[in-house]
């Protein structure tokens, strides 16, 4: 690789003729005025593999928006194109132990001083020196406000008395800055030849089914379902039920496996009528599920304590909708 300096795109660098304001006007464009890093693994904090005061840094860029006085909608593109080391000193003797910052900064020299160099910057002096690097603030955390151009990666949250980090105290706080999202709707009108009907099993039993093709970039999918005039028979009284969707990945903020299930009643009164289904929320979508085409089913599931002769299904004036946006973040 070619002997980079170490500055970031794009600054107005003695040597070089290019407008940078233009420059980051169309970079803060084209990023839709995203702050973070530009891709899932980018600029991530890692422990060493063998703990100690330091951390690891991967490779990767991240878009930084100016927060300098009159630099409105411009945006730097600071890259590493290698793993970096960065020191972690120990925490003291407080019993709160401490909590540290880490951030990728961008020093534009048009606006603050280098901490490096006093009086006017030439040419010669810049071709010595650093415009972006990591940096480490001790006691800060991720609501601390800073005064230049930064993208805030991680807290390093340690008890007192301690030395080395090791993964438990890392708290990621990369966001991307331009992340993809794909809104997928279906919907699936019921024929004769495609109906389902539920009994009183305790199981769930699979109403309506789609095929799904899932982008390679999705990390999550928030999934909206519908059953839209199913029919309910409960010739000998009331009965309840739950109905969900299955697939994708592993439901986010549960322990209910791959769906959230919701539940759904009908009254005594009535021996037959329709009802909406509804079931939705947010999986996870596991990398070995990425860029292939997954089974997503909606399903209903009746107790085995319903009365007798209890079912729920599908018939040719039910209507099957499927909405799933797939979204992209940090891995």
């Amino acid at each position: 690789m070619a002997d980079l300096k170490n500055w970031p795109w794009a600054l107005n660098q003695l040597g070089y003729d290019y407008p940078a304001e233009i420059v980051r006007s169309q970079h803060y464009s084209a990023t839709s005025g995203g702050n973070g890093v530009s891709s899932p693994t980018a600029m991530k904090v890692e422990a060493q593999t063998a703990p100690d005061g330091t951390v690891r840094i991967r490779p990767g860029g991240s878009d930084v928006v100016s927060t300098y006085p009159g630099q409105e909608e411009q945006t730097y593109y600071s890259p590493e194109f290698q793993s970096k080391t960065l020191t972690v000193s120990p925490t003291g003797s407080s019993s709160g132990g401490r909590t540290d910052l880490i951030v990728r900064r961008v020093l534009d020299p048009d606006h603050e001083a280098h901490p490096e160099h006093s009086g006017e910057m030439t040419e010669e002096a810049a071709q010595d020196l650093d415009f972006q690097w990591y940096e480490l603030i001790q006691g800060a955390t991720a609501s601390t406000k800073l005064s230049y151009p930064h993208v805030k990666l991680a807290e390093i949250r340690r008890p007192a008395n301690t030395t080395i980090v090791n993964s438990s105290h890392i708290v990621d706080l990369r966001v991307l800055s331009d992340p993809k999202t794909l809104v997928v709707p279906m919907v699936k009108n019921i024929g004769a030849d495609d109906t389902h009907t539920a009994g009183r099993t305790g199981n769930y039993n699979t109403l309506a089914e789609f095929s799904v093709d899932v982008p390679d970039f999705a990390t999550t999918a928030v999934v909206d379902g519908t059953l839209a005039g199913c029919f309910v028979r409960h010739p000998n009284g009331g009965v309840t039920g739950n109905f969900d969707f299955d697939g994708l990945g592993s439901y986010v903020g549960g322990s209910q496996g791959d769906w959230q299930q919701t539940g759904w009643s009908a009254p005594g009164s009535v021996a037959w009528e329709r009802l909406d289904f509804h079931a939705g929320g947010e999986v996870e979508v596991e990398p070995a599920r990425r860029g292939t085409t997954q089974r997503v089913r909606l399903r209903v599931r009746i107790p085995t304590t319903a009365p007798d002769g209890t079912q729920a299904g599908t018939e040719n004036q039910s209507l099957a909708k499927l909405t799933i946006t797939f979204k992209q973040g940090v891995l």
